[in-house]
């Protein structure tokens, strides 16, 4: 596997982390969570 690779499903598990935490949250507007939603 790619140095590369293993960067990006880093990334790709930090994102759905992330959209989780801020989902969870609601100290941001839906719209916003919703978007990240969309990208992943």
């Amino acid at each position: 596997m790619k140095s590369e690779e293993i960067i990006l499903k880093f990334l790709l598990l930090f994102m759905q982390l992330y959209c989780i935490r801020v989902h969870n949250s609601h100290q941001y507007p839906s719209s916003m969570t919703n978007s990240y939603h969309k990208g992943i």
